[in-house]
């Protein structure tokens, strides 16, 4: 690895062959970061939900959002088709933040518990991460 050159925050830095060291002068908080080896390999030993109960509340929350999700659906409906104010499209695209984030929030709480992402990174980082980017949109709205 090309570790001798990497400098973070323009510190100057030593590579003993395993650890990556610096002198850091001042005060701050630092939060290191170790890199766990074969971690691709690792990915079976993730937590999975095994406790019955707790499995039992994460579904019910999944089906929660999923009807959430219908219901916003209900009102993305009612206010175009019923209402037809001028000033209605703020709330439809409101209600369609809305139905995304329950949509995909659900669904991803819904597949938790069997175990179905686990080993999917890229479906646990879009049902998981995307519904929190999709949540602030609708706050800046």
């Amino acid at each position: 690895s090309d570790y001798v050159t990497f400098t973070p925050l323009g510190l100057e830095t030593t590579y003993d062959g395993n650890l990556l060291c610096a002198d850091i002068a001042g005060g701050g908080i630092y939060f290191p970061i170790a890199e766990i080896p074969d971690w691709k390999d690792r990915l079976q030993d993730l937590p999975t939900i095994s406790n019955p109960v707790l499995r039992a509340f994460v579904f019910l929350f999944g089906a929660i959002f999923i009807v959430l999700a219908a219901a916003c659906v209900f009102n993305v409906a009612f206010t175009m088709f019923c209402l037809e104010k001028k000033g209605s499209i703020t709330a439809v695209i409101l209600f369609v933040f809305l139905f995304f984030f329950c949509f995909i929030r659900g669904l991803y709480l819904l597949l938790l518990p069997q175990g179905i992402i686990s080993k999917n990174l890229a479906a646990r980082y879009f049902l998981g991460e995307i519904p929190t980017f999709i949540f602030f949109t609708i706050y800046s709205t």
